[in-house]
C-alpha cells in the first residue's frame, strides 16, 4: 500500500514542481516585458501554476506523443536486432548513420550555445539539437551492442562491461532530461512574451481606470491627466484618468498609461487601501 502511494506522490510532486516553476518563467517573462519582475506581483503559488498550463502540459503531451512512437520504433529494432544474420546487419548499418546524425547534431548544439550559427535554424534549435543528438548517439550505440550481441561468436560481456554500459545510459537518459528542461524553459519565456506581446497591442481592450487620491501621487505618463478636487469636505482631493488596467496582484493594482509603448511606457503600482480610490470604465474598442 505504502508502495503504490509513494508512486503516485513521486510523479505528482514531480509534476507540480514542474507547473510552478515553469509557471513562474512564462509569468515573469510577460511582466518583464512591461518592466515587472514577476516577485513584485505577490503571486500566490496556485496562480503560478495556474498559469503554467499551456507552458506544461503542451511540451509533456509532445513529448508523451514522442514517447510513444519511439517504443513502437524500438519495438521493431529489437525484434530485427535479434534476428540475427542480414537483419541484424542492417540494423547496425542504421546506427552507424544514427550516431553519425547524432554527432553532428550535438556539434551544431554545443557551436549554437557558445556562439550564433552562421544559418538560419528553426525555433529551439539550439535546445533540441544537443539532445537530440544524444538521443541518437546513446540509442545507436544500443542498438549496434544489441545487433552484435546476436552474432554467435561474438564473447560475452564481462560484469564489468555492463556495469559501465548501464552508467554510461545512465549519463545519457541525464543529459537527455537536461536538454528537455532546457527546452522547456525557452518555450515558457517564449510563450510569456508572446502573451506580453498580445496584451500590449490589446491595452485599448483592457478597463480604463480612474483614481482618486487623497494626496498628490505625481503620476506621470503619456495619457495621465490630473486634475484637482476642489471642496474642503471633498475625500479624495486628486484624481488621475488616462490610465489602463494591467492586473491586480498581491494587493495592488498595478496600472500602465494609456498611451503606454515599450519605449515611453512605465507601471503604476497602487496599494489597495482607503487613502485610493479605482474605477473601472467600459474598456475602449
Amino acid at each position: 500500500m505504502l508502495q503504490t502511494v509513494a508512486t503516485v506522490i513521486g510523479p505528482a510532486t514531480l509534476l507540480s514542481a514542474l507547473a510552478f516553476y515553469f509557471g513562474w518563467v512564462s509569468t515573469n517573462a510577460t511582466f518583464t516585458y512591461f518592466g515587472l519582475d514577476a516577485s513584485v506581483l505577490g503571486l500566490t503559488v496556485q496562480e503560478i501554476v495556474l498559469s503554467s498550463t499551456d507552458a506544461v502540459f503542451i511540451p509533456l503531451g509532445a513529448i508523451l506523443l514522442i514517447a510513444l512512437a519511439a517504443i513502437a520504433a524500438h519495438s521493431a529494432v529489437i525484434r530485427r536486432a535479434d534476428r540475427g544474420g542480414d537483419a541484424a546487419v542492417l540494423i547496425e548499418r542504421l546506427s552507424t548513420a544514427m550516431i553519425a546524425l547524432g554527432g553532428v547534431l550535438l556539434l551544431l548544439g554545443i557551436w549554437a550555445a557558445l556562439e550564433p550559427l552562421p544559418f538560419a535554424t528553426p525555433f529551439l534549435f539550439q535546445q533540441l539539437s544537443s539532445g537530440i543528438g544524444i538521443a541518437l548517439i546513446g540509442y545507436g550505440l544500443y542498438a549496434r551492442r544489441r545487433a552484435r550481441a546476436a552474432t554467435p561468436q561474438r564473447a560475452a560481456e564481462t560484469p564489468e562491461q555492463r556495469r559501465l554500459w548501464a552508467a554510461g545510459m545512465a549519463l545519457v537518459w541525464m543529459l537527455i532530461a537536461l536538454s528537455l528542461f532546457w527546452t522547456m524553459s525557452e518555450y515558457a519565456k517564449a510563450l510569456g512574451r508572446g502573451r506580453a506581446q498580445q496584451l500590449a497591442l490589446g491595452l485599448g481592450r483592457q478597463p480604463s481606470v480612474v483614481v482618486y487620491a487623497q494626496r498628490d501621487l505625481h503620476l506621470g505618463g503619456p495619457g495621465i491627466v490630473k486634475r484637482a478636487l476642489r471642496g474642503e469636505e471633498a475625500a479624495y482631493r486628486f484624481r488621475y484618468s488616462g490610465l489602463t488596467f494591467l492586473v491586480r496582484s498581491g494587493g495592488k493594482y498595478f496600472l500602465v498609461p494609456a498611451g503606454w509603448t515599450t519605449s515611453t511606457g512605465r507601471v503604476v503600482v497602487l496599494p489597495d487601501t482607503e487613502a485610493v480610490r479605482v474605477e473601472f470604465l467600459v474598456a475602449r474598442r
